[in-house]
């Protein structure tokens, strides 16, 4: 069973035009969903945490306010260090460097030094080539899971056997009903 969102970019509204930019470049080829972490409607927002189980790759979009974002809101580093095994996070650096990322996140986000940095930039190629490298990551991480089980028989449910079904059925016809009169203790009989 696949994924719902193969790709979740997170970022904030400075990184917008770099979040289009990245979608454009994966295309069609991937079923996308972004999160403006600044229009969710409350702190710590459960579409967030279910985006991220539900994707094989999270892109965190680290422009300069994400930074900031990222070291206010500290319930994202739940959601970001708890990914299911086959959930890749990285990083696209747009306008921030990977020491300042890594300074601001060091602390608080336990495993953000295993997050894989690209640099988004004005060279297209490069640009094109992060993103190729990103969807690897969601064709590698999509293949590592184990392979869907058919369910296990039953041992003590018995195999179905074959009956004829008879195409009219008899019931027993009643002929008399027998019942007691509240005011007698005498019985009558009644026919149908």
């Amino acid at each position: 069973m696949s994924k719902e969102n193969e790709v979740v970019i997170i970022h904030v509204p400075d990184a917008e035009p770099w979040c289009k930019y990245i979608s454009e470049l994966m295309g069609k080829r991937v079923r996308i969903k972004t999160l403006d972490l600044d229009q969710q409607e409350y702190e710590n927002p459960p579409e967030v945490a279910m985006a991220i189980q539900e994707a094989y790759l999270v892109v965190i979009l680290a422009s300069p306010d994400m930074l900031t974002y990222m070291a206010d809101k500290l319930w994202l580093s739940n959601s970001l260090c708890n990914v299911p095994e086959d959930t890749t996070v990285v990083v696209a650096l747009c306008f921030v460097d990977s020491e300042r990322f890594e300074s601001t996140v060091r602390d608080t986000y336990k495993t953000a030094h295993t997050w894989k940095h690209y640099v988004i930039g004005k060279d297209q190629t490069v640009n094109i080539s992060s993103v190729a490298d990103m969807l690897d990551i969601v064709d590698k991480n999509e293949k590592s899971r184990p392979p869907k089980r058919p369910p296990k028989a039953n041992k003590k449910t018995k195999e179905a056997k074959p009956c004829v079904i008879p195409s009219s059925v008899h019931a027993v016809r009643l002929t008399h009903l027998i019942y007691i009169s509240s005011n007698s203790a005498h019985s009558n009989k009644r026919r149908v």
